[in-house]
């Protein structure tokens, strides 16, 4: 009896699970009448990879004029995960986080998550703030021309100063002169995760 009610349970509960309920808001801006934003779906994509680490939302940050976030989403269609890499200000320098699904064995699903913290001082992320400044980040369209279903989307969302700004660009390549600015920039994070 008692197995025939945990079964029952597990049925009735198992559709809760926190990356399936559709009511879940979306993380990101999400594009409406030809506005800035990412679209519906890669809005839900892009969230669900999110909470599948853990991570929340940049944009209600944007209220305190103090907070300096970064954050880079890869986002990878081939293993359907998510690598992200933020680098927040502290009062002591810069801490960087990185978060991504534990490797396994090929086709081995697993739930685990592998996260690293460690200290960057400001000279260090100058670097970065230098190169945030040459690819003009703030000013760039959140979404760009390519676009593709495999691959990867490069996902690098920024607070700072009172505002919120996100720009994706699906696989970004050097062959693309528009885009090696941004290319150089989410390249530094990686390095220094």
């Amino acid at each position: 009896m008692n197995k025939w009610i945990f079964s029952f349970c597990l049925l009735l509960l198992g559709p809760l699970r926190a990356e399936e309920k559709p009511h879940d808001p979306p993380l990101f801006p999400i594009e409406k009448n030809g506005g800035d934003g990412v679209s519906p779906a890669k809005g839900k994509i892009f969230s669900d990879r999110l909470r599948e680490l853990h991570e929340a939302s940049l944009m209600p940050l944007a209220d305190d004029e103090n907070a300096e976030v970064y954050r880079l989403i890869l986002v990878n269609y081939w293993d359907t995960h998510a690598t992200v890499i933020k680098l927040t200000k502290k009062d002591d320098g810069y801490e960087v986080m990185l978060a991504c699904p534990e490797v396994g064995k090929p086709g081995e699903a697993t739930r685990k998550l592998e996260r690293r913290v460690g200290k960057l001082d400001a000279g260090t992320v100058e670097g970065f703030q230098n190169r945030l400044k040459a690819a003009s980040f703030f000013t760039m369209p959140t979404v760009g021309k390519n676009a593709g279903d495999d691959g990867e989307d490069w996902v690098l969302e920024a607070v700072r100063d009172g505002k919120y700004h996100v720009v994706v660009r699906w696989s970004p390549s050097e062959d693309d002169p528009s885009v090696v600015p941004f290319l150089a920039t989410c390249r530094w994070l990686k390095e220094h995760a």
